[in-house]
């Protein structure tokens, strides 16, 4: 199985960004239950994708 290997420092700044926005559309008054999902999804999944990550990282630290 191939698996892609991410950077967690980068992915961080992408959540960051992804929660300045949300929080942006938020304040306007202008978030739907569409819009509410989908910045929910994408911010699960890039936590995910950070867990995953650091976690990667820290084997390749232990293994080496």
């Amino acid at each position: 199985m191939y698996r892609q290997y991410e950077n967690p420092r980068l992915l961080q700044a992408q959540l960051d960004n992804l929660i300045a926005e949300f929080d942006d559309i938020q304040a306007s008054g202008k978030v739907d239950d569409d819009t509410y999902e989908y910045y929910h999804d994408r911010i699960a999944e890039l936590k995910d994708r950070i867990n995953f990550a650091w976690q990667d990282e820290e084997y390749d630290a232990a293994v080496s």
